[in-house]
C-alpha cells in the first residue's frame, strides 16, 4: 500500500481551471472598467464642447434686441442678433441716446463644414463680418474637431406671447464616424426668452 499524499492529475487540472477562470475574470473587470472610465471621458469632452457652443450663443441671443433667423438654399442656417453695448462704460447697456456703439453678430451652422461659426461688426465703423471662427472648439477628439450633425435656431410663440428662440445643438466625438460607445454623440436644447419683441 503506497501512503505517500499528493495531488491527483484531475486535481491538478481543477485547480489550474479555477486560477485561470478567476484571472479572467479579473481581466475581463479592469478592462471593462477602462473602457467605460475611457468612455465616460469621451462623453464628457463631447458634452462641454456642445456646452460651450450653446453658452456662446445664449450668452448673446439674451443681450439682442433685434434677432433675425435666415435658412439658405445651401442648407447654410444664420442667426443675426444686434446687441445693446455702450462702448463708453463697455457695458451691455446703451445710454438712452446712444445706439451707435451698437454692434452685430451672426452665428452659422454650415451643414457641409458640420460647424458653428461666429463673427461680429460694430455698426459705427460699417464694415463687413470678421473672421468666423469656430466655436464647435476643435480640442476634442484629439484636436479632430467637434462633429455638429445638427443644429437650429427656432422662434417660438406668437405676437401677442413673449418671443423665445430655441436652440438645439447635436454634437459628435469624431466626423464622419458613426455613433458608438468610443464616438458619442450629444443632443443639447434650450430656450431662451427674449427680451426684444421685434424679430426680423
Amino acid at each position: 500500500m503506497n501512503s505517500e499524499k499528493g495531488f491527483t492529475l484531475v486535481e491538478v487540472l481543477i485547480a489550474i481551471t479555477l486560477v485561470f477562470l478567476i484571472g479572467a475574470a479579473i481581466v475581463n473587470i479592469d478592462f471593462a472598467s477602462r473602457i467605460g472610465f475611457i468612455q465616460a471621458g469621451n462623453k464628457s469632452k463631447v458634452i462641454n464642447e456642445a456646452r460651450f457652443a450653446m453658452k456662446h450663443i445664449t450668452r448673446n441671443l439674451r443681450l439682442a434686441n433685434q434677432v433675425s433667423i435666415n435658412s439658405l438654399p445651401s442648407g447654410i442656417i444664420t442667426m443675426t442678433l444686434r446687441l445693446d453695448y455702450d462702448l463708453s462704460t463697455n457695458t451691455p447697456l446703451n445710454t438712452p441716446s446712444d445706439f451707435t456703439d451698437d454692434y452685430e453678430c451672426q452665428y452659422r451652422y454650415q451643414p457641409a463644414q458640420r460647424k458653428i461659426t461666429y463673427a461680429h461688426k460694430s455698426l459705427a465703423g460699417g464694415g463687413g463680418w470678421g473672421v468666423f471662427e469656430d466655436i464647435t472648439n476643435p480640442s476634442i477628439a484629439g484636436g479632430a474637431g467637434g462633429d455638429v450633425t445638427a443644429c437650429s435656431f427656432n422662434f417660438l410663440g406668437g405676437p401677442a406671447s413673449v418671443p423665445a428662440v430655441t436652440i438645439t445643438i447635436k454634437v459628435r466625438a469624431k466626423a464622419g464616424l458613426p455613433v458608438s460607445p468610443s464616438n458619442p454623440e450629444v443632443n443639447l436644447q434650450t430656450k431662451v426668452i427674449l427680451r426684444c419683441r421685434g424679430r426680423s
